[in-house]
């Protein structure tokens, strides 16, 4: 055996290592391919699984936005009808109230100063006809009105009962202490009813915005009707339009997505 190992040249137990260590590391590199193959499929295969189950969440959730989204459109336009019947009932009230505000009370509210309007009295065609301001059958006209509006109360928002109250209480305290100037009982301009004003017309009328409306006294409580009129016409085109659903829906959707940040989190 000796005398066999003797014989090899080095270059020859070279060739034989070196071809050992070729099959050696061919081998080990085939095995190293297998199992990055077999690791690598099973990191894609758990990948797929996590899209699968993300993807699911995701479609479930949309679906729920969805099935929310219909749910509240189909519920908000089947009452949307009443909704405007009841605004339309509103609006009928107010226009009611104007119809049948005196003429005399009006004009003595819309053209006259101050100065003017605290000298009337029965001389003046203005003061006479303001001066027969039937407050009893008036109380009982507008209690009448009020009672017809009030029954579309529950089912309209605050700010639209606001709107239509406060229409009401100008017209009927206007008349009254016009009634009560013209006849010499109770000498007093609306503008200085400073109570009247705080407790009840700016529950419809912001105070800045009844600063700026009664500047010019003369037009002060034209513009407070005018006023009072276009924001129940834009409370009622909100509604039409369906500005509220709008919102809703985007606060839905905002919640669906909180949810789904939460549920993330948690895995």
């Amino acid at each position: 055996m000796d005398d066999f190992f003797n014989q090899l040249s080095n270059a020859s137990l070279f060739r034989i290592v070196g071809g050992f260590a070729l099959v050696v590391g061919s081998v080990a590199g085939f095995v190293a391919s297998l199992v990055k193959e077999k690791f690598s499929k099973k990191l894609e295969k758990k990948n797929q699984a996590e899209l699968q189950l993300l993807k699911a969440k995701l479609d479930g959730t949309a679906s729920l936005v969805e099935l929310s989204s219909r749910a509240m459109t189909s519920t908000y336009l089947s009452a949307n009808q009443a909704l405007v019947e009841h605004h339309q009932n509103i609006w009928d009230s107010m226009l009611q109230i104007k119809k049948w505000f005196n003429p005399n009370i009006f004009f003595a509210n819309t053209v006259l100063t101050r100065e003017e309007y605290l000298s009337l009295d029965l001389s003046s065609s203005i003061g006479r006809g303001a001066s027969q301001y039937d407050y009893n059958g008036e109380s009982l006209r507008l209690g009448d009105i009020f009672d017809k509006a009030h029954k579309s109360r529950p089912f309209v928002d605050a700010s639209v009962w606001n709107i239509f109250y406060v229409y009401n209480a100008l017209h009927g305290r206007i008349s009254i202490l016009t009634f009560e100037t013209v006849t010499d009982k109770n000498r007093r301009y609306w503008l200085d009813d400073v109570e009247f004003i705080k407790n009840i017309v700016l529950m419809a009328i912001p105070e800045k915005e009844f600063n700026l409306i009664s500047r010019n006294q003369v037009l002060a409580f034209s513009n407070c009707v005018s006023f009072l009129e276009i924001e129940f016409q834009k409370a009622t085109q909100n509604l039409l339009f369906g500005r509220k659903l709008t919102e809703e829906t985007v606060q839905l959707v905002q919640r669906m997505r909180t949810i789904e940040s939460t549920g993330r989190s948690a895995d």
